[in-house]
Order: C-alpha cells, then structure tokens, then sequence
C-alpha cells in the first residue's frame, strides 16, 4: 500500500497502533506532504513525530536552553504551524504547554526510543539495498535532531546514530561544541485528534 493521507485512515476507521504512518499538512516545496509516524494513542487522539528532519534551526538564537522563550518554540508554533496547517485545525490538539507542535524531550524519547530505532533501521536498509542510490546521497535518517531541553546547563538531542544525548554544557572535561544556536534537525510532534 503507498502513502495514505489521514483523513482517509479517519474515514475507514482506522484503529491506530505504535509505528503505523500517514501524511498530514503542507510545508514549502521539499515537504509538501509530511509523513508523520505513531508514537502513541490515546482515547481519540494520536501522538505523531515527522518521519524525518523537516529543517534545519538553532534550539535559540540567544544561546538559551529553557524551552518556553526558545526561538525553536516560536518558530515551530507561529512559522511552521501557519505553514503546514490550516487556521483552526481541527485535527491538531494544544500540549500541555499550550502548543500546537512541539519537540520530545528526552524522557519521551526514551520512552518511544523502540518505535523510532525500528523506522530508522528499516529507512537505512531501504537506503543500502536501494542500487539508484550511493551511500551518503540519500542519508536523511543519520542527521541529528533537537530534544526539548529544560534549562540553559542542559541540552538534548538525538545524535546521528539514533542515541539520545544529554550534556552538561558547564563540564570543563566536555568541550563537544554543543551550543543552543547551533543549527541541528527539527522533528516536530503533534498530537492529533482522529475521532
């Protein structure tokens, strides 16, 4: 079966699980159809991650980890909202941050570490066995990713091998360039009403 968009799973009465797919919403010319995967349900609604990076952002543009005043926050609920969905969404479901879209933290990531690892082992074997492809051309399941972090010591994210990464940014020992504006992926989730 090809992609299928989710009204359509709506209207065949879909009964979602962990892993299952569907495209949703508009955004510019590479994504015009983001394919958003399931990472959890609950009563008449589902948590959903886009299938891949859909940009590439600094967490803040101030060099800030607290996620409220994060630039990342305003550009995911203001730009990109306005861009992918239609004005009074129905189908989309504030968070208890009072957002449309959002980042996982690093507990949820772990939490659904299982649903992720499996879409990113099946993506790189699609890649390697794929012949039309040379390996690097097509890599858009190694780029690393923002995790939400919880304050300016902190920053979290998923590294370009699929493991989640909290440092310390005050640790003399740890000189890894990790800065807040420094640009990485974005994979915004969304919880979305399908009843």
């Amino acid at each position: 079966m090809g992609r299928i968009a989710l009204n359509d799973l709506i209207n065949e009465k879909w009964n979602p699980k962990p892993g299952d797919e569907f495209y949703y919403g508009k955004y510019g010319k590479l994504f015009e159809d983001p394919d958003w995967i399931v990472l959890d349900c609950k009563g008449d609604s589902v948590l959903a991650m886009t299938e891949e990076v859909i940009q590439w952002l600094p967490y803040d543009e101030n060099n800030h980890g607290e996620w409220l005043n994060s630039s990342l926050r305003k550009w995911l609920n203001e730009e990109y909202c306005k861009s992918i969905f239609n004005e009074n969404d129905p189908r989309i479901i504030k968070n208890e941050d009072n957002d449309y879209i959002s980042l996982m933290d690093y507990d949820t990531a772990g939490k659904y570490y299982e649903i992720l690892s499996a879409k990113r082992a099946s993506a790189i074997s699609d890649i390697m066995f794929d012949e039309t492809i040379e390996w690097g051309e097509y890599d858009t399941v190694n780029l690393p990713y923002w995790l939400k972090s919880v304050d300016d010591d902190h920053i979290c994210y998923v590294d370009e091998y699929g493991d989640n990464e909290e440092r310390y940014l005050k640790d003399p020992d740890d000189d890894n360039g990790m800065r807040f504006n420094l640009p990485l992926g974005v994979r915004p989730i969304v919880w979305f009403k399908i009843k």
